[in-house]
C-alpha cells in the first residue's frame, strides 16, 4: 500500500512541476516578446544554503533470501549540507554537499530479535527549480556513496545468514564460511523530485521548506563473503525514499538586473 501511495505522489509531484514549468514558459516567452533586452544570463544572483533534512524510507527484506518478506521500520534519520546555487531569473540551478543516514530497525526470520541497522552517505545532488510565485518545483538526480555500516561483526545478523544459506554455492550446496563477511558500498544515482516553499525571512535572507520522492537506480550496499559477484543483491532493498527538507539561504546580489 504505502509503495502505491508512493508512486501516487509522485505521479502528482510530476504532473504539478509539469503544469508549473509550462505555465512559466508561457509567461517567459511572451515577455521575452514584450522586450527583446531580456537576457537570464544578465542575472548575477547566486546563493549559499545550509539545510537539515528528515528522510523516510520505504525497506524490506531481500526476496532473494527471504521466503516472505519483511517490513524494515525506520529508525531515527537525519541529515545536513550545504547547497550553492546559481540563479537564472526565475531558473535555479543548484549542487552541494551531505551527509544523511539510512537507519532502520532489521527484523529477522530465525528469531524474534531485531537490531539497528545504521549505514551513512555522502551525497552530490544537481537539481533545477522554477520559481513560481513562492513556489519552486524541481527535478535533479543525487549521487550517493554509502562509507560505513555498524553490524558487520553482529551475532545475531551472522547466525541469520549461516541459517538461510545466504551465499549459496554454485552447486546449490552450503556456501562459504561466513567468519570472514565484506562489505561493499557503490555508488549510486537517484531521481529527485518535489516542490519547495520559500518565504523572505530578512533582505537577502529566505527560508525554504522541501518535500521531494527519491527513487535509487540500484542498491549500493553488499554483504558478501568473497569478492562481490555481478548477480549478488543487497542485503536490504527498497529504493524509494521521501525527504523533508529545512535550509536557511543568503542570495547574494539579490536585485533585478
Amino acid at each position: 500500500m504505502k509503495t502505491l501511495i508512493c508512486k501516487v505522489i509522485c505521479v502528482i509531484v510530476i504532473v504539478l512541476y509539469a503544469t508549473m514549468v509550462s505555465g512559466q514558459i508561457m509567461d517567459s516567452s511572451q515577455v521575452i516578446i514584450k522586450n527583446d533586452s531580456t537576457n537570464i544570463f544578465k542575472d548575477k544572483r547566486f546563493s549559499v544554503e545550509l539545510f537539515v533534512d528528515y528522510p523516510l524510507y520505504f525497506l524490506h527484506s531481500p526476496d532473494h533470501l527471504y521466503s516472505t518478506r519483511i517490513k524494515y521500520n525506520n529508525y531515527w534519520n537525519y541529515g545536513g549540507g550545504i547547497l550553492i546555487s546559481k540563479y537564472f531569473r526565475s531558473i535555479k540551478l543548484e549542487t552541494g554537499f551531505y551527509y544523511s543516514t539510512c537507519n532502520y530497525y532489521h527484523k529477522f526470520q530465525t528469531t524474534s530479535s531485531s537490531i539497528i541497522d545504521k549505514i551513512d552517505y555522502w551525497n552530490i545532488p544537481i537539481v533545477v527549480s522554477v520559481k513560481v510565485w513562492r513556489f519552486s518545483p524541481f527535478l535533479g538526480v543525487v549521487i550517493s556513496k554509502p562509507f560505513h555500516y555498524n553490524n558487520l561483526d553482529n551475532e545475531i545478523l551472522r547466525k541469520e545468514i549461516n541459517t538461510l544459506n545466504y551465499h549459496p554455492s554454485p552447486g546449490g550446496g552450503p556456501g562459504p564460511s561466513n567468519n570472514n563477511l565484506n562489505m561493499y558500498f557503490l555508488s549510486s544515482t537517484s531521481l529527485l523530485v518535489g516542490l519547495s516553499y520559500n518565504q523572505k525571512v530578512y533582505n537577502s535572507l529566505y527560508l525554504n521548506v522541501k518535500l521531494s520522492y527519491s527513487y535509487k537506480s540500484f542498491e549500493d550496499v553488499f554483504m558478501y563473503a568473497g569478492p562481490l559477484q555481478p548477480a549478488e543483491t543487497s542485503f536490504v532493498e527498497g529504493r524509494s525514499s521521501i525527504y523533508f527538507n529545512f535550509g536557511v539561504e543568503y542570495v547574494f546580489f539579490n536585485k533585478k538586473k
